[in-house]
This record gives C-alpha cells, structure tokens and sequence, in this order.
C-alpha cells in the first residue's frame, strides 16, 4: 500500500511498524521502544534513531530504595518517557516522502476493522489475567467480561485509532496553518509529548503515584546517530551503539573473523564450539562496559578494535570455558565498571512476552530495519489511548558498580538493535532478530550463515541455531538460566553430543524453535534484485518482495 502510493523505503518501515503495534500488541506497544536504523539511498552509511526514552529526572536510585527495596516493580513503576512515537516521526520527517496521516492510514483501518488474535497473544492474554484484574484498563481491551481472549476472535481497538486521528489532526491543523511538511509531523510529535495524549499519559501515573512529569515528557529527545561498526569479509556491519546491545554483533563477528568458519574447513559443532566461546567473550564485555554512553564511559574504539579481538580470540580453547569469562581490558587504562570474573549461580527467571522487528528495502537503495517492544501486559493501559507507557526501565540495574545502573534522565540498556549490512556504498542487507539477549547472537549465526557457510538468504535464516545463557538476562532481576546453552536439534544429534564432550552445558530443543531468535531480513543481491526472507520459529513471520 505504501509503496503504491509513492512512499519509499523509509515511509514502508514506519507504516508496518506502527501496524505491528496492532497486530502484535503482545510483542510492542505505540508509546514502547523502537530503535530505527535508516539509510537513505546514495549514502556511505546508515543512521541510528535510538527510539528509547529517559528514566524520570526526578526519580533516584535512593527513591527506589526507600520505596522498594531491592526491587523495581512490574507496572508503571518501571515507566520510562516512550522512544517509539518520537523515532517513528523522525524517520518519517527526515528520511521518508509521506505524511502522517499516510503511514497511520493502515493503523488505524486495523484498529477499527478489527484483527485476529493470534494464538501466541491469546495465550498471553490467559496467562496474564491475574495482573490484568488489577488494570482494569487493560483488561477492557483483552479480557473483556473478564474473560481473556481467544485465538481467532477479533480484536478491535478504537482507542488506538483515536490516538493516531490525534496524530492525523495535528499535522493536519499544522498544515492547513501553513506549515511545512516536516514542521508538520513535528506539530504531531508535540501532540504526543506536550499534549492531550501526554496528558493522559499523565493522569494514569500520578493514579498510581508514580511521579513522572510533563518536563520529563517535554524534554524527551530522539537522538539520530552514527552508528557503530566493523569490517567483516569485506563488508561493512553496522550496529546500534551500547545504550543497546548492538555492540555485541560486531565484537562477535570480531573474534570469529580469524577462524575459517567455511563448511570445508569447520564440521557444524566446531563452528558451534567457537561461536559460544567467542559470544561469552563479548558477552562480559556487555556487562562490564555497555551503558548509556551519556552518562558512562564506553571504551567503543577500544572494543571494536581488531587487535583487542585478537588478543579475546586467543582465549578459547578446544574446551568451554565454564564461565562467564572476566571482562577484557580493550584500552590502556580501561577499568571494567565490574569487577571479577565468573558467573552467580543459575536462578529461574520468568521471561516477558518478546519484540517484533520489520524491516524493508527500496529499489533506490533506502534501507529501514527497527524492533519495537514493549508489550502491553507489563503496565496498565492509558485510558482512552490504547497503549500502555514504556516500562523499559526494567532493564535498568540496581548494581552501583554496573554501567547500566539506574539514574535519573538515563536511558536503559535496552535489547532490541536492527543492524544492517553494505559493501562499499551499496545496499546489501537489513536485518534484525526479537528475542531478548538472544538477539545478537541469532543475528551474528545469520551473518555467519550467509557470508561464512554458503547458504541463501532463507536457508541462512531456518539453518539450527545455538543459544548461550551464559550472560545475566537484561530484564530485572537480571537472573542467570540454565542449562548455560541450547541447540535446535534436528538431525545433528552428534553435534549436540560434541558440545557436551567440549564442556558444554547445552541442552537439545525441537527443530525452528522460538527460543534461539527469530530473524527477518530484505537483501539487495548482485544482480539488483531484491528478496526477502522471514523465521518459521515465529508463526506471525512474513516476508514479501517483488
């Protein structure tokens, strides 16, 4: 539809971003996160639009304390100033052709035609009914009469829709005063942050206490950035920076580039082997460095460097090693923010509902690849809005020692990171993966699949996939998961076997299962064609290209 109207690329991305938000509102909220990866065509690199929001100004570690201890509660406790609305807007002013009103058409024809519930939202709508009685507002929406929905029910919401014709409004007063298109979406991004809808926003915190302000709100700034990057095989990697896990890709493939990862040169459990040790070498580096680069110290030059890659590369053994290696030291004078190697005892955690990811590629060269989260059973719904406010600030830390501790105008470390794939000025790939901490190493096995293994675009995304735990989850309590590792096992029972006489605390799960990621990607090939591919391990996967 966008692309028959004249949109590009950019304006595609947006449109099927804010329509995930309605389709899958068990994976993303409008008012969540979305970190955006562009790049406008013609152009060297990318752009980052880091689409996460700050913890409130006037909220301190020792607030915490007082009010809950050791905990940061699950509800509008864990508020932060919602990215998405503020990334998707600045993609579309800066690097899309349409309005507002344009790539909010199709939202809003889904949230008044209704959709389907998929089997995987109406599961979450039974398991959450117990909070879901404690908001009411959200259980209006996915238990109505209390009772949960069911899978192929239709699920329409005219409070969302009521929200984006807010948006429409807006820009359309803007322009029938005059203003210019891009003066125009931003008069919408304002009715967002400063106006009725943060109101409303407003008026459900200060329900349950939670004193978050309009100044927190009004000074919400979406940042565009560089972002970071590596050359691997000849070709350019582009990452989110480390106010997101995006580093992790790069640092990686890093350590892997000196091995000769080929079919003829590794058997799979070889390559299974090194890639594990290689993403728990990067993985303490996470832990010891990444944070919001505004108010920690991110030695990135230092980690992306390939000489440090060398000098981690040269600690993996024939055997696993049989915990979280100690951080590395990438440049002289670097102090890790933690101390000390290895890992706490492994503790159950329960795991949230996940991530969505969309990306899209044009003709010209414009490439778009974002993951909004934030589902919506993780705080109460914004009467008459249909979304709930972004509780990304449960991947703060309550740690003073770890760089993603929490502070007052910080953002969380989040999860979600597209990345993207060029060699030379030429669009190549644009990727990303949902899956929590299981993403950049699902992203990282794509990649190795396609520029290491020899398989096409498809066959790089369905290929058995392993998963490391070795590292804390990014979600409070950060716990550890056991067993350290998993594979997908389909007829590779021996490689399963090889890890565990390696050392391998890995355990077998089914064929194309949900638990190693789930990777979309839109490739431009030599020959100038463009083609798509979508994860069998999510069922809502889809990919179309033409």
């Amino acid at each position: 539809m966008i692309f028959r109207a004249g949109g590009n690329a950019i304006d595609a991305g947006v449109a099927a971003g804010i329509a995930l938000t309605v389709i899958e509102p068990h994976m993303c909220t409008f008012a969540g996160v979305a970190p955006i990866m562009v790049r406008p065509a013609r152009t060297a690199e990318p752009v980052v639009i880091d689409g996460v929001g700050s913890w409130p100004a006037g909220i301190s570690p020792e607030h915490i304390a007082q009010w809950f201890g050791d905990d940061i509660p699950i509800g509008v406790q864990r508020s932060v100033v919602p990215g998405a609305p503020g990334a998707w807007l600045t993609a579309l002013r800066d690097y899309g052709t349409l309005s507002v009103h344009d790539v909010l058409e199709p939202a809003i024809e889904l949230c008044r035609t209704g959709v389907p519930v998929s089997p995987g939202l109406a599961s979450f709508c039974g398991f959450f009914m117990d909070r879901m009685r404690l908001w009411p507002t959200t259980m209006e929406v996915f238990a109505p009469g209390g009772v949960p929905l069911a899978a192929g029910e239709l699920l329409r919401q005219p409070d969302l829709a009521s929200t984006f014709v807010d948006l429409v409004d807006a820009e359309a007063a803007a322009r029938g005063a005059g203003m210019s298109r891009e003066a125009s979406i931003d008069a919408a991004r304002g009715e967002f942050y400063e106006g009725r809808i943060a109101q409303d926003m407003l008026a459900l915190l200060k329900t349950f206490d939670w004193p978050m302000t309009a100044a927190d709100f009004a000074g919400h700034c979406t940042r565009v950035e560089r972002p970071v990057q590596t050359l691997y095989r000849g070709h350019s990697i582009f990452a989110c920076g480390p106010w997101s896990q995006g580093p992790l890709l790069p640092m990686v493939l890093n350590v892997l580039e000196g091995y000769d990862l080929s079919p003829d040169a590794m058997t799979e459990e070889q390559y299974l082997h090194v890639f594990l040790e290689a993403f728990k070498l990067a993985g303490a580096d996470r832990e010891a460095y990444f944070g919001d680069p505004r108010a920690v110290e991110v030695p990135m030059a230092g980690l992306l460097s390939k000489e440090y890659a060398a000098r981690r590369r040269s600690l993996i053994a024939e055997t696993a090693a049989p915990e979280l290696p100690a951080p590395g030291v990438p440049l002289p004078g670097a102090l890790a923010a933690r101390g000390g190697a290895g890992s706490p005892p492994p503790a159950a955690g329960n795991r949230p509902p996940d991530t969505s990811h969309v990306c899209a590629m044009d003709a010209e060269g414009n490439m778009f690849s974002a993951l909004p989260s934030d589902h919506v059973f993780g705080s109460p719904m914004v009467a008459g809005r249909g979304f709930v406010v972004s509780h990304r600030g449960g991947q703060f830390w309550l740690d003073p020692s770890h760089p993603g501790r929490l502070a007052p105008g910080k953002r969380p470390r989040i999860t979600p990171n597209p990345a993207m794939v060029m060699r030379g000025n030429r669009a190549v790939l644009a990727f990303g993966s949902p899956g929590e901490d299981l993403q950049c190493q699902a992203m990282a096995q794509f990649v190795n699949s396609l520029l290491d293994r020899g398989l096409g675009l498809q066959s790089a995304v369905e290929a058995p996939r392993v998963a490391s735990h070795a590292l804390p989850s990014s979600f409070f309590p950060h716990a550890h998961a056991a067993p350290r590792a998993v594979l997908e096992v389909r007829d590779n029972h021996e490689v399963l076997a090889g890890l565990r006489a390696r050392g391998h605390d890995v355990a077998g799960l089914p064929a194309y299962s949900y638990g190693t990621g789930a990777v979309g990607a839109v490739r431009a090939t030599e020959h100038g064609h463009i083609e798509a591919a979508a994860d069998p391990r999510r069922p809502d996967a889809f990919a179309w290209a033409r």
